[in-house]
């Protein structure tokens, strides 16, 4: 019999905000007004964590504590810049007798029946871990091409129901609490400005501690993607970053019993090269009516930019994110 089968069980949400209030009092509006059809209501309570601070993100705190009483809302302040350290944070401060844990982006907004899908599928399925997918909303003025290749988001590809996963991230997810305490494992503060942490972290608790993950259709959050996020500008330092910080992320994710140079430093090289020579091909579609608008030659910069950050982390250059 599961926890939630036994009782009301008690479930901590936790958000990581840096200057974004208005994009906060939606989230935490949409956590306290959660709907539940398939399970009893459990206790719910939420942890913010300030890794500003900001006197505007703690004010959003208070009104929405005080319109929604009986959603208690803890807010506390990191004051060393970095997500690794906000997120260790979280992990100090879950409420005692918490079931479950569940993390989510300031900048998202869940479906009104969220958390009772996050609950039901780890009940279903008998996972330690769920994650539910990611929809990109653009604003209006967000170009056409940038939608359709699906920059933003996840999953990128038709995924099943309880389906068995084998990364795992801190934008949408359930964690049984009960056992995850019990694990000591924290976020990498290597990797508190560059990002990835979740990666890491995820990787560790599946692949080193056996905790089983699977997919949870239903449970959806959306993600609001602003014109100045999906400028190319923008994301030519994503995808850069995302070369850049890769090996890093392997480094610290490396399993014990082979060969780090074999089995990880030759194919990073390798797929750097690839994301280069694929690049440069790609841009013959310059020479092509219409490529510019239906983003083949974006993409190929996108690639050599991903390449280009591959060696830059081969001398130890990682692209700075978080923090600033």
């Amino acid at each position: 019999m599961s926890m939630a089968d036994s009782g009301q069980v008690d479930v901590c949400v936790a958000v990581c905000s840096l200057n974004r209030p208005k994009q906060l009092a939606t989230l935490l509006e949409a956590i306290c007004t959660q709907e539940f059809h398939k399970n009893s209501r459990p206790g719910i309570s939420i942890l913010v964590v300030d890794n500003g601070p900001d006197e505007a993100t703690r004010h959003v705190c208070k009104c929405v504590g005080e319109k929604y009483s009986e959603v208690p809302i803890r807010y506390l302040v990191e004051p060393v810049r970095g997500i690794s350290f906000a997120r260790n944070t979280v992990l100090d401060h879950v409420p005692e007798g918490s079931d479950y844990l569940i993390l989510i982006d300031d900048d998202e907004v869940p479906c009104s029946n969220w958390i009772d899908e996050l609950i039901f599928s780890q009940k279903r399925y008998g996972v330690d871990i769920v994650r539910g997918p990611v929809f990109a909303e653009y604003e209006e003025s967000v170009r056409e091409w940038v939608k359709r290749r699906q920059y933003f988001g996840w999953p990128h590809a038709k995924m099943e129901d309880g389906e068995k996963l084998v990364k795992g991230a801190t934008n949408n997810v359930l964690l049984n609490w009960k056992k995850l305490r019990h694990i000591e494992l924290r976020f990498d503060e290597r990797l508190a400005r560059t990002g990835g942490e979740d990666a890491v972290f995820f990787n560790l608790l599946i692949h080193r501690h056996g905790l089983k993950i699977c997919y949870a259709e239903n449970a959806r959050v959306y993600e609001r993607i602003s014109d100045k996020r999906a400028s190319f500008y923008s994301l030519l330092r994503y995808h850069y970053r995302l070369g850049a910080n890769r090996l890093l992320k392997k480094r610290l994710s490396h399993h014990e019993g082979c060969s780090f140079t074999y089995s990880v430093l030759l194919p990073h090289m390798w797929h750097g090269m690839r994301h280069i020579f694929t690049g440069l091909a790609g841009m013959i579609f310059i020479l092509i009516p219409g490529a510019w608008r239906n983003g083949d030659v974006f993409d190929s910069f996108f690639r050599v930019a991903r390449g280009i950050g591959h060696f830059a982390g081969l001398f130890g250059i990682n692209y700075s994110y978080y923090g600033k």
